[in-house]
């Protein structure tokens, strides 16, 4: 799982003759971001260009009737916050992090002391492959939660031997804890997370082990 994700968008076609639809000035949008996709659209959408004969149509050089596709980033682009976070902050509150055999197991960039750690503070909670209590233990979350973000709770690294430019072994936790539960299951848990983010006032926080 790459903690950045994004979206595509086809544009919507439309009669060739016509201008191309204006992007409205509320709310407010940052800075310049306006004009900018607006002359995104003004340059590439379907509505901006000739429409092609039927000779050139299909051709060498010769513009088809296919719309372009816009591509956006979205975890704090589209919406605030981060979607991955959402879920692993979820999954935390209500218990859904089955106990490994080994920590290492989840992770093949986990350090030593990482996996100490986390068995140190977890294990204790649920024997093997039942549901540890990360919602009222607040020790097993916090590590959990530290090392999700990097660290243990005593600082110490969680990863080690990784290529940066390739993977980030944190945000793929969030789909290593989930081990053990069903396509089924995890795609309502994420539904669940994500209904409960959107439909929440802004400025609302959530209390992660004692992580507010």
């Amino acid at each position: 799982m790459l903690a950045t994700g994004f979206t595509t968008a086809h544009a919507t076609s439309r009669p060739r003759s016509t201008a191309c639809a204006t992007l409205p000035v509320t709310p407010a949008w940052y800075g310049d971001n306006r004009a900018r996709l607006q002359r995104i659209i003004n340059a590439y959408a379907p509505c901006a260009q000739p429409a092609p004969s039927s000779r050139s149509a299909g051709k060498a050089g010769g513009r088809t009737s296919t719309p372009p596709v816009a591509v956006f980033d979205w975890d704090n682009t589209v919406v605030k916050n981060d979607v991955g976070d959402a879920l692993f902050y979820w999954i935390l509150r209500n218990d859904k992090v089955l106990r490994p055999a080994r920590w290492s197991s989840l992770n093949r960039y986990l350090t030593p002391a990482a996996d100490r750690a986390l068995s140190g503070a977890c294990n204790v909670s649920a024997p093997v492959g039942m549901p540890l209590s990360t919602a009222g233990d607040t020790a097993c979350a916090d590590q959990i939660y530290a090392v999700y973000h990097g660290t243990t709770t005593g600082g110490a690294a969680a990863f080690s031997g990784y290529n940066h430019q390739l993977v980030s072994p944190s945000s793929a936790c969030v789909a290593q804890l989930l081990t053990g539960h069903t396509s089924a299951q995890i795609t309502s848990y994420a539904a669940r997370a994500r209904a409960q983010a959107l439909s929440a006032p802004v400025g609302t926080t959530w209390q992660v082990g004692t992580t507010r």
